[in-house]
C-alpha cells in the first residue's frame, strides 16, 4: 500500500508512451548507442494518428575489450554490433499499429499499456530507424512521455520542440 501511495509501484499510467532499448548481444554497447525521437501528432474524425520516429546510431569505437564489444559466436552478431529489442509502451487504447524499418514481433499487455517489441540489429559505425505508427481515440486529450533511463538520454522533437528524455513530458495531442 506505501509503495502505491508514494507512486513507486514501477506501473505506468494509462497515458504513458516510453521507450526501451533493450540488449541482448552479450556486450556493453549500450552507452555508445545514440537515440534521437521524432513525434508527430495529427487529429482526424474520431482518432489522433501518432507517428513516433527512433533513430539509433551506433558509435561504438574500434579497439574496445571483448568484454565491452561483445562479438560472442553465440549471439549471432560481430564485434561491436548491437543486438536487441526495442519496447515501445502505449497506451491500452491505441491500435491500427505498424512499424516502418522493422517487423513487430509481438504486442502484449502492460498493466494500463500496451507494449509493442520490435528486434534490431544496430551494426558498428551505422544507424538503424523504426517508425512507430499507431491510432488513439480522440478523447484523449494529451499523452505522457516517460524517461527511458538510457545514458545517454533520447534526444526529442515535436515540431519545433526538442527536448531529452531524463523527466516525463506532457505532449498535448493535436
Amino acid at each position: 500500500r506505501a509503495w502505491r501511495e508514494l507512486g513507486l509501484t514501477g506501473e505506468l499510467p494509462g497515458d504513458g508512451i516510453m521507450f526501451s532499448l533493450i540488449n541482448r548481444g552479450a556486450n556493453k554497447l549500450d552507452q555508445f548507442i545514440d537515440i534521437t525521437a521524432q513525434l508527430e501528432t495529427k487529429r482526424g474524425g474520431d482518432l489522433t494518428h501518432m507517428s513516433l520516429a527512433f533513430t539509433m546510431d551506433n558509435t561504438t569505437p574500434a579497439g574496445l575489450p571483448e568484454f565491452v564489444a561483445g562479438g560472442s559466436p553465440l549471439s549471432g552478431v560481430s564485434a561491436g554490433d548491437y543486438l536487441g529489442y526495442v519496447s515501445l509502451n502505449v497506451p491500452l487504447s491505441a491500435g491500427n499499429f505498424t512499424v516502418d524499418g522493422g517487423d513487430l514481433l509481438a504486442t502484449a499487455v502492460d498493466g494500463k499499456t500496451r507494449v509493442l517489441i520490435v528486434r534490431v540489429v544496430i551494426p558498428m559505425g551505422q544507424k538503424v530507424s523504426l517508425t512507430f505508427n499507431l491510432d488513439l481515440p480522440r478523447a484523449l486529450e494529451s499523452v505522457e512521455l516517460l524517461p527511458s533511463a538510457r545514458i545517454p538520454r533520447v534526444q526529442w522533437t515535436d515540431g519545433e520542440e526538442s527536448w531529452d528524455d531524463g523527466a516525463p513530458r506532457t505532449i498535448p495531442l493535436r
